[in-house]
């Protein structure tokens, strides 16, 4: 019985650690789109230049 204790306590902390991962990941995702965007934009200007 007290294995099995354990055992949902570490799954509990284990649920709780993925969904704080998942969050981090999300975070990091959607900084990554936004620097995208804003590469793209300065690709964007830059090739309006026509300065090469």
């Amino acid at each position: 019985m007290h294995s099995l204790t354990r055992i949902k306590v570490l799954q509990r902390r284990c649920t709780v650690f993925h969904s704080q991962c998942e969050s981090i990941l999300l975070r990091y995702q959607d900084e990554d789109r936004g620097l995208q965007a804003e590469e793209e934009a300065l690709l964007e200007q830059i090739a309006g230049l026509n300065c090469y």
